[in-house]
């Protein structure tokens, strides 16, 4: 983002008082941010690139990012300095990266008139559908084991819906062959939980629109 745009969110909110604190959210362009002594920007996501293995390439190292791993060349995408900001380290780790399927599952539900609420409930899951009756939560863990075992422990606050969805982030599916079935296997949780991947959950809602 730039600091103009910073400015022109906080007026537009009225979150004046929150100003520290939202600046605090960004460091200025810093020489770990550049490959080759640019800035270059993911084209999907928007975060910084680092260089690939291929020689004179960059790609984007957010692993919940459909571009991720992939290879583009050095010269397409550069971005000029003055004026930017990026997101700091925890912030694009806990927030972005998993952001990315959690408002594509919301806008999608929304343009399908299914009206979803995000972080419903203090959070108790990531969207929630069908007044409350339907909670989503949004996983990207790498491993499916431990991904079960966290769940039997606790569903947390997906607990308290009618019908629980867990969708699985597609990039962390494909690196690790049979997790959907592992993931299902492993879970031992008194609850019923689906066990779906965001494009699967995607193209359901699509069909319910």
């Amino acid at each position: 983002t730039t600091l103009d745009e910073l400015r022109a969110f906080e007026r537009d909110n009225d979150l004046q008082p929150a100003r520290a604190f939202l600046l605090s959210c960004y460091d200025p362009v810093l020489p770990h941010h550049l490959s080759f002594g640019q800035l270059h920007a993911c084209p999907c996501c928007g975060t910084p690139m680092a260089r690939a293995r291929l020689e004179k390439h960059v790609a984007c190292r957010v692993s919940q990012c459909s571009e991720f791993d992939r290879p583009i060349s050095a010269g397409v995408i550069k971005l000029l300095h003055d004026n930017l900001r990026i997101a700091k380290p925890h912030i694009l780790t806990y927030w972005v990266a998993p952001g990315i399927d959690e408002i594509a599952i919301f806008k999608k539900a929304y343009a399908c008139g299914l009206n979803p609420i995000i972080y419903p409930d203090r959070d108790a899951c990531d969207v929630s559908l069908d007044g409350g009756n339907t909670g989503i939560d949004v996983k990207s863990a790498s491993s499916p084991f431990l991904l079960a075992e966290m769940l039997t422990r606790s569903l947390h606050g997906l607990e308290y819906y009618d019908e629980r969805i867990i969708a699985v982030n597609d990039q962390c599916v494909a690196r690790f062959p049979g997790y959907l079935d592992l993931l299902q296997r492993e879970y031992r949780g008194k609850s019923k939980v689906r066990f779906m991947l965001v494009s699967s959950l995607l193209t359901q809602l699509e069909e319910q629109r």
